[in-house]
């Protein structure tokens, strides 16, 4: 590039679907004036690159500066490419004469490449699989009483779909197809893949061991040797180095799930908890009262999830043994220590007691305060249940965003209309939404937390009728409203 203010022209011109305007979009993405984004989106359509805009037209974009240009620019190429595949999947499942309004509804709503990916994935043309000939043996009614229920014996229900005309040679073999069938059914369903991205994605850790008899060979990656470090903070160029180790066969790379928990004073502890398909709470009242606050929760799951009172008093009774005994076995191993301690506090007096006091009074002033500044983030007006059902009944409906795990909104429902979103793809899920719009914001936590904070960011994001929902989901089920599966 000269200063003869002569555009450069890129290697390949940006595509997109005809119809589809992405300066409203971006525009409410970026918080940016929408004339600004459209003569951005003009200039780059005309071959324009973002030095050049950025150094010479100015005027026409506002002055906005090569990092905000850089951005606008890949949004704006994310939106078209997203689509385009949304068109070209549209058509294939047409073709295929599979599309229902339910379908296309979804695919329309779909708000990332990887949720169309998801969604598409049952009807994209593939080869015939194992679970397609399970299938056309007869099998898929065994896969369904399988997972209906756990707890019957899986080689007597197989013994009688055995049939050596349909290649079915013994109950091994009826097994084996069934678990063909539900792993390509779970592996097709849009939901459980995008809730297993994301707890992968919040929980999950890149760990690196090393190979037998590769250190010396592999000295070079040796900060690789025993790795480990949470997905979501993983910088790219330590990944590549990761494979790249890898592919050199001195490492072994796999990814853990580690389920974190916070201290956050309006943690939605219940959504720890819920993580296998029939809940045991024993090990949780074992180890309850070593937690602050998991005491209360680990009880209310036990009388939720219907544990038997003898079940209930014994573990209970354990805990408080366990937690007891350790509070017995530590004054044991620390006794000089603590005599020390004592000691030194007699000889002290009442200036030892003063000090000790005064620790406390600061750390209990430290919550207090820290408590006091969460609880101010989450001051704003809500909506009631009530108001949003009569909103709902005169056709008035706000855009109404659930904020809750894929996996509870899968167990409770949503409200009718709601759109599923979290904090990652939030910019993604406002696409549809216009900034004058009404918004309701809603969770299932204590004092609607989640959904304050999510509506503080859409208000910084330029929405200025966001209101979480008060009570949450629990209060719209409570007052007798419908509620979608």
């Amino acid at each position: 590039m000269t200063d003869d203010a002569t555009p450069e022209t890129p290697a390949v011109a940006p595509t997109a679907a005809l119809h589809f305007d992405p300066v409203p979009a971006v525009a409410r993405m970026l918080g940016l004036p929408a004339g600004a984004v459209g003569a951005v989106v003009a200039l780059l359509d005309e071959g324009n690159t973002v030095p050049f805009i950025a150094r010479y037209r100015k005027e026409l974009t506002g002055a906005l500066d090569d990092t905000q240009l850089r951005t606008l620019e890949e949004r704006l190429t994310y939106l078209r490419e997203l689509e385009a595949r949304r068109t070209a999947i549209l058509d294939s499942i047409r073709e295929q004469g599979k599309l229902d309004a339910a379908l296309e509804a979804r695919i329309m709503a779909a708000d990332s490449k990887g949720r169309l990916e998801d969604i598409y994935l049952p009807f994209k043309p593939k080869r015939r699989t194992k679970a397609e000939i399970a299938k056309e043996a007869g099998l898929e009614p065994l896969a369904d009483m399988l997972l209906a229920d756990a707890k019957s014996d899986p080689a007597a229900v197989a013994a009688r779909f055995v049939d050596a005309k349909k290649n079915v040679a013994d109950a091994n073999a009826a097994l084996e197809g069934a678990r063909a069938i539900l792993v390509e059914r779970f592996a097709e369903d849009a939901d459980l893949i995008g809730s297993l991205r994301e707890e992968v994605w919040s929980a999950g850790r890149l760990t690196a061991k090393v190979r037998e008899d590769k250190k010396e060979a592999g000295a070079k990656f040796a900060d690789y040797f025993d790795f480990s470090e949470d997905l979501s903070k993983a910088p790219s160029h330590r990944i590549l180095a990761l494979f790249r180790a890898q592919k050199e066969e001195v490492i072994d790379i796999a990814i853990e799930s580690e389920n974190k928990t916070t201290a956050s004073p309006n943690i939605c502890l219940l959504e720890r908890m819920c993580v296998s398909r029939e809940p045991t709470p024993q090990a949780s009242l074992l180890v309850a009262k070593f937690i602050p606050g998991f005491s209360a929760v680990a009880t209310a799951m036990a009388g939720l999830i219907g544990t038997r009172w003898r079940v209930f008093t014994l573990f209970d009774s354990l805990g408080a043994l366990l937690w007891a005994g350790a509070a017995v076995a530590l004054g044991a191993i620390f006794s000089d220590a603590v005599r020390d301690i004592l000691d030194v506090l007699e000889t002290l007096g009442k200036a030892g007691l003063l000090v000790i006091a005064g620790g406390f009074a600061t750390a209990i002033l430290l919550k207090l305060r820290q408590r006091r500044r969460f609880y101010r983030q989450l001051r704003m007006d809500r909506i009631t249940v009530d108001e949003l059902r009569t909103l709902l009944d005169e056709g008035r409906a706000p855009s109404v965003l659930d904020v809750r795990a894929i996996s509870s909104q899968q167990r409770d429902g949503r409200i009718p209309g709601a759109t599923a979103v979290d904090s990652r793809n939030l910019h993604q899920a406002i696409l549809a939404i216009e900034p004058a719009g009404e918004v309701v914001v809603y969770c299932a936590c204590p004092n609607e937390a989640s959904a304050a904070l999510i509506a503080k960011q859409l208000i910084q994001l330029g929405f200025s009728r966001v209101r979480p929902l008060q009570g949450g989901i629990d209060a719209w089920i409570a007052a007798g409203y419908v509620v979608d599966h």
